[in-house]
């Protein structure tokens, strides 16, 4: 059911139709297909950022890539017609990886997104704000943390603000109960800062402030943090 044309790769996936298209030597290419009801990018393969109206887009010609862009887009999508102009997508898949274990970045459009791990790859916890999280600068992976996250363009306040949220609702109650044990061990005011009611980042903030006065005598999870 798959063939492929010129740049792109159509797959059929129940209803839909999937064409990965890609911009593999950094320069504008267009990937034949029918666009008439809409386009939608699913999930971006390059590490190059594929932003619609600069790396990529569609016409009546078809899906068009640039910049070094390569991603798999969904054709059909009502919502999101082709000529209609720049429209802000309704999710993008971003897989970032910390293969070193150290903190890296991945490039994503995060300004007044909302983002969310939708998929852990690796066998190391991924827990926001502890292992991963967003700010201006991109989605951002720590301590050997490997996943696929949802970036949803104007779902949320901004990075800045969403420290702010209660942990517990923001990772769930397993992972916020982890952040909670680990900062109970160590702060010398658990009752104030540990708690899942607070934002993952206040207890993340807590545990790193209080293991660095620990010292030597910190609990192994505190040499994790690089």
């Amino acid at each position: 059911m798959g063939r492929a044309k010129d740049a792109g790769e159509v797959r059929s996936e129940g209803h839909a139709e999937t064409i990965t298209c890609a911009s593999d030597d950094g320069r504008r290419k267009v990937c034949p297909a029918d666009t008439s009801n809409g386009v939608q990018l699913v999930r971006q393969r390059s590490d190059r950022k594929c932003k619609e109206g600069s790396s990529w887009g569609h016409d009546a010609q078809g899906i068009w890539v640039d910049k070094g862009c390569t991603a798999d887009f969904v054709l059909g999508v009502p919502e999101h017609p082709a000529g209609s102009g720049k429209v802000a997508i309704k999710g993008q898949i971003i897989s970032c990886a910390s293969f070193d274990g150290r903190k890296s970045y991945c490039d994503a459009d995060t300004q007044g997104a909302k983002v969310q791990l939708s998929r852990q790859l690796g066998p190391v916890a991924c827990m926001e704000g502890s292992t991963w999280g967003y700010d201006r600068r991109g989605i951002w992976v720590d301590r050997g943390c490997n996943g696929e996250f949802l970036v949803q363009a104007g779902s949320a306040p901004g990075p800045a603000e969403s420290s702010g949220k209660n942990c517990e609702k923001t990772v769930g109650k397993q992972v916020a109960d982890e952040l909670v044990r680990r900062c109970v061990l160590v702060s010398a005011a658990p009752h104030m800062a540990c708690n899942a009611q607070n934002s993952c980042k206040v207890m993340e903030d807590e545990i790193q402030r209080a293991c660095e006065s620990l010292g030597t005598n910190a609990p192994s999870f505190c040499g994790q943090k690089k």
